[in-house]
């Protein structure tokens, strides 16, 4: 496995326990530097991030990073972003 997926799967995680904590703050953060490191974002991340948004009540903030996903999708497909990260989910 390349060692940009590990960080990409490290980053998705981090995410989902962010926004299980409910730290919106962290989750943009996170997302900022996934950006900075140029990893490969994907929809469990930014579901994460936004879900982090939602349970802190900043639905601007949500509504900005699903423009960006809308703005910066690649050609994955759900079911091969989810084939790549089952990993997460121990399948």
């Amino acid at each position: 496995m390349r060692h940009d997926a590990c960080m990409e799967r490290a980053c998705t995680r981090q995410l989902s326990s962010l926004a299980g904590a409910q730290s919106w703050q962290g989750a943009c953060q996170a997302l900022h530097g996934m950006q900075l490191r140029r990893l490969r974002r994907n929809v469990f991340g930014d579901s994460a991030a936004v879900s982090a948004c939602e349970k802190g009540k900043q639905w601007k903030v949500a509504l900005g990073i699903w423009a960006m996903v809308a703005k910066n999708m690649d050609c994955l497909t759900m079911e091969d972003q989810y084939r790549e990260n089952s990993g997460l989910l121990g399948y």
